[in-house]
């Protein structure tokens, strides 16, 4: 009797397992999110799949970050937004948009970022925040913020 309880609670064990892979594959295979072309919300999508891989260039393109910012007339340097680029694609993230409004030349698109911790005692950190956008010579440059959190 007591074989077939192992025999039994293995067989279990071995299920959940293979259920667990078998959920963990089907959503990492699940399609980005997708977003009406030329939009404000597919600029920072393709702004954030940018960041996320490495390509500080094609990223920092996107962006008018010339401007002074807050009570500095300095604008930002681009070194100083590829270190923080650098950084933060180190890290797996989550964005998921909140909301999304153009009006006028003028954008706002709310995301909610989560930064997962390679330490499993460690707790994922999430946070939300708000980009805004211009349109310039028909192209959508994102404005603020500098740098994301988490």
């Amino acid at each position: 009797m007591r074989r077939w309880a192992f025999v039994i609670l293995v067989s279990g064990i071995i299920l959940v397992l293979g259920l667990g892979i078998v959920l963990t594959i089907v959503v990492a295979r699940q399609p980005e999110a997708s977003f009406p072309p030329g939009s404000a919300a597919a600029t920072v999508a393709t702004y954030l799949r940018l960041v996320q891989h490495g390509q500080a260039d094609e990223a920092f393109a996107l962006t008018d970050f010339t401007r002074p910012v807050g009570n500095s007339n300095v604008p930002v340097p681009q070194t100083q937004f590829y270190q923080w680029a650098n950084h933060w694609s180190q890290q797996a993230h989550r964005v998921l948009l909140v909301r999304s409004s153009e009006h006028d030349g003028h954008a706002s698109v709310v995301v909610e970022v989560t930064a997962f911790s390679p330490d499993l005692l460690a707790a994922d950190q999430g946070t939300r925040q708000t980009f805004t956008l211009e349109r310039r010579n028909g192209m959508w440059k994102i404005t603020s913020p500098l740098f994301l959190y988490p």
